[in-house]
């Protein structure tokens, strides 16, 4: 699948399965299954987060390959709202509900709103689709950068960072415009 551009392919530093706890000196069975357990909650972590990032990109794909039809190779997309809807329902027939027209909606604002650079080797990378979802309703696209680093060094869960959406808004967008910016 030459569509990812590489971008599934990269294996990022540090993500060696190890256990955290010292290896057992008396080889007791607990300290054993300790190290194990470590070992196989890693890899459900790293597992999850994989297929997370996985579906991210493929929804960004899926965006793209819909605006491209959209535009058809013109500048400016004839869109017909009955194309998306048809999509839908072939889609969630196969794939699930989560190919409704409104989701094919979001895919293809997400595409608009991310470049693949963006969801791929920034910080961005490590977000999962309900943070973007949250993140393209932010209009300002230095605050929506600010929050998305926010979300990755804070950890913010989807619920944390709808709340600093909420009610940082204003202030970080002031705080993130241009002209701001170069007063700092």
């Amino acid at each position: 699948m030459g569509a990812f551009n590489g971008c599934l392919a990269m294996k990022k530093p540090g993500t060696a399965l190890t256990p955290r706890t010292a290896a057992p000196v008396d080889n007791s069975a607990d300290a054993l299954y300790a190290q194990i357990h470590d070992v196989l909650q890693q890899a459900r972590r790293q597992a999850k987060r994989s297929i997370n990032q996985t579906m991210v990109q493929a929804y960004w794909q899926v965006g793209k390959l819909i605006v491209e039809h959209e535009q058809g190779g013109e500048d400016r997309a004839a869109y017909g709202a009955n194309t998306l809807q048809l999509l839908a329902d072939r889609l969630g027939q196969e794939f699930g509900r989560g190919f409704s027209a409104p989701n094919l909606r979001n895919f293809r604002q997400f595409f608009l709103t991310y470049t693949q650079e963006e969801i791929c080797y920034t910080p961005c990378s490590e977000l999962g689709w309900s943070h973007f979802r949250l993140l393209m309703r932010v209009a300002d696209p230095a605050a929506r950068q600010w929050y998305a680093r926010e979300a990755v060094s804070q950890t913010w869960s989807v619920a944390a960072l709808d709340r600093q959406i909420s009610t940082l808004s204003p202030s970080i967008t002031s705080a993130c415009s241009p002209a701001r910016t170069r007063q700092l």
